[in-house]
């Protein structure tokens, strides 16, 4: 909290909060927010029915790889098995035979998380 005095008058308070995260635990929400976005994709813009499942046992996994501190496992995984399932409409403008996801509209909202998730654990 910070209170200003002028020589005249104070002014009010000003809060802040801090909140310090790691590299860890923003990986991890992001992560978790692709899980989340995924389980809100309709089954029309998968590949089949059984793609959201399979989606969300590779994320857990990453998610698993992380808490026990395998980082570079579980980039590998987001960028050779994860990525290569999502990214066809940034790479081609299209879906394309690899794609889990075939609708570039829920791509651009799963895409961008995983490459949150890629950057962050880049940094290990």
């Amino acid at each position: 909290s910070l209170v200003v005095f002028d020589g005249y008058a104070y002014s009010g308070p000003s809060n802040i909060t801090v909140v310090a995260t790691t590299t860890q635990d923003a990986a991890t929400a992001v992560v978790n927010e692709v899980v989340e976005t995924i389980n809100d994709i309709d089954a029309t813009s998968l590949k089949n029915e059984n793609m959201k499942n399979s989606l969300t046992n590779k994320l857990m996994a990453v998610l698993e790889l992380i808490d026990q501190g395998f980082y570079e496992e579980a980039l590998d995984k987001l960028v050779n098995d994860i990525q290569r399932k999502t990214n066809g409409c940034v790479e081609k403008g299209q879906p394309d035979r690899n794609d889990w996801i075939t609708s570039c509209v829920e791509q651009a909202q799963v895409y961008p998380l995983i490459e949150e998730a890629i950057d962050l654990l880049s940094a290990y």
